[in-house]
């Protein structure tokens, strides 16, 4: 993931946050669902959402992914979440007797629930977070196969979603997370087939698509900021998808908002299409067209 200095109920948006002296004591609230998982697939994402709380009292928790993956942008947002910080560690639990496991999500604003939390690169399990890491791939090292996807066992061991950060833990309760991960994983197979490519071969598929070069063209990224959206304190989060060819040239290149931006308009296709890629193979290890996707984060720190 590259890192820079219509919605089911909510528009989310960024915000700069200023810290302040965390509370000593522990505080846990526990939300329970007000209704069952709601699925809301678009064009370009899929994403699953739940109400939680009734009232004043109102979440809303939102899982959502704009390709094939392990991991996935996670969101709550409601006013439990007030006293958290942007960029802080936050610690994750998802049942009894597991360890925490730490993660830094960024704060922002939902219209419907109020103040948000917001993680892009999510994983019950840490280690599909790393394995997709373009950073951890080169062209000696595109190993990974087949089509990442959303694990239903681990999904089945959640009993629920605990984040702590300070004093302060929230945990949300959560039934029915192995159902709504096989809904996500079909929406994402769809979505490989939406974009002309073949399906078989990405879920068969004998190694992924890599970028040789990504450190080089991440630190030629990070040198462009949008300058309007600098000048305006704009921040964001966006996916970007690279279609590769089967001779693992660059062909297209596609970014989709994570969070909402009104203006800022991101010139990061430019350097990813100059990336050097090396081409997905096939079961018979044939190249064949198919994608390499990353996350940016542009924030002003």
């Amino acid at each position: 993931m590259l890192r820079l200095p219509r919605y089911f109920m909510a528009a989310l948006t960024l915000s700069a946050v200023t810290a302040s002296p965390a509370s000593a004591a522990r505080e846990t609230v526990v939300l329970k669902p007000a209704g069952k998982w709601s699925v809301d697939f678009g064009e370009a994402r899929c994403r699953l959402a739940r109400v939680y709380g009734t009232g004043e009292n109102r979440h809303g928790l939102f899982i959502q992914q704009w390709d094939p993956s392990g991991a996935f942008s996670f969101t709550v947002a409601g006013p439990s979440f007030k006293r958290f910080k942007s960029r802080r560690a936050t610690f994750v639990r998802f049942r009894e007797g597991k360890e925490e496991h730490e993660t830094t999500p960024f704060v922002g604003n939902s219209e419907s629930f109020g103040k948000a939390l917001i993680d892009t690169n999510f994983a019950i399990d840490p280690s599909a977070v790393e394995a997709e890491d373009p950073a951890n791939l080169s062209a000696d090292g595109a190993l990974e196969t087949g089509l990442p996807q959303l694990d239903l066992e681990d999904a089945s061991a959640v009993e629920f979603i605990e984040l702590r950060q300070f004093g302060r833990v929230v945990r949300l309760e959560v039934d029915a997370l192995r159902g709504a991960f096989e809904v996500m994983n079909a929406c994402t197979q769809d979505l490989v087939k939406d974009w002309c490519l073949d399906l078989e071969k990405h879920l068969t598929a004998t190694r992924r698509v890599s970028m040789s070069n990504f450190d080089a063209i991440a630190r030629r990224v990070a040198s462009n900021y949008p300058r309007d959206a600098l000048l305006r304190g704009e921040q964001a989060i966006l996916r970007v998808r690279v279609a590769v060819n089967a001779q693992g040239k660059a062909t297209d290149c596609i970014i989709n908002d994570v969070t909402f931006t009104e203006r800022l308009d991101s010139p990061a296709c430019r350097p990813l299409m100059q990336g050097t890629y090396t081409p997905a193979l096939d079961a018979q290890g044939e190249p064949f067209p198919s994608f390499f996707t990353t996350s940016i984060t542009y924030r002003m720190d």
